[in-house]
């Protein structure tokens, strides 16, 4: 028998599902179907998402402005790197450990949420929200601050120098950091102006690697939704 849709209701709580409720239109009787919240990250370059370079998104758990040369100001960082086309990228979720320690650990890597566009330009991370295996919601459990950075891999360390953020320079950045409701997506009045798009053409260019083209380190749009 075919079922029917009639209407769906949230719980209400970050930590469970939306649930959807079906009527057979023949009997008369309700089915509850839970479906799962994802939030969505999108980060994307004017050339390839591939080089010397470091693709990072940076949060704050507490809501607090992100300034990206600042470990300090976040807590969590999705760092991609692909050195180039010939091999995998690597995905990695590093977390600071206290409000006093300015270092990042690398916790998991998170490759399995990971895809990557057709012409390689784009990056695109799906989590699902509530689901307490996945890293997102260990670590993110309210409305948190995002930004995006593209930095080297000079040093040897978690993140190098600054080469690109969301926003015209480096001075900006906590300016464009945004707030997102993990189950709304974006906040509308904190978003910056020109969201979900970046400034073409606006790198620290002495910091891009030799090797890496400027249009690879370039970020061209950075977005996060719930859906």
């Amino acid at each position: 028998m075919s079922l029917a849709l009639t209407g769906c209701a949230s719980s209400g709580s970050s930590s469970e599902p939306q649930q959807t409720v079906f009527i057979n239109p023949e009997t008369g009787e309700e089915s509850v179907v839970e479906e799962t919240k994802y939030i969505t990250f999108r980060l994307s370059v004017q050339g390839e998402t591939e080089g010397g370079v470091f693709y990072c998104i940076l949060m704050n758990a507490a809501g607090e402005p992100i300034q990206v040369d600042d470990v300090g100001t976040f807590t969590d960082v999705i760092r991609i790197y692909k050195p180039d086309s010939l091999r995998h990228a690597t995905y990695s979720w590093y977390h600071r450990l206290s409000e006093t320690d300015r270092t990042l650990s690398l916790i998991s890597e998170v490759d399995t949420y990971v895809s990557q566009t057709e012409d390689n330009s784009s990056f695109i991370i799906n989590f699902p929200i509530g689901d307490t295996s996945v890293i997102f919601n260990n670590y993110i459990q309210s409305s948190f601050t995002v930004q995006a950075m593209v930095c080297d891999n000079t040093g040897g360390g978690e993140l190098g120098r600054f080469i690109d953020c969301l926003g015209p320079d480096l001075s900006s950045s906590t300016h464009y950091s945004f707030t997102v409701n993990p189950q709304t997506g974006a906040v509308g009045s904190t978003v910056p102006a020109g969201y979900p798009n970046d400034m073409l053409y606006d790198c620290e260019e002495a910091n891009i690697p030799a090797n890496t083209p400027y249009i690879n380190a370039d970020l061209s749009m950075f977005s996060v939704e719930v859906h």
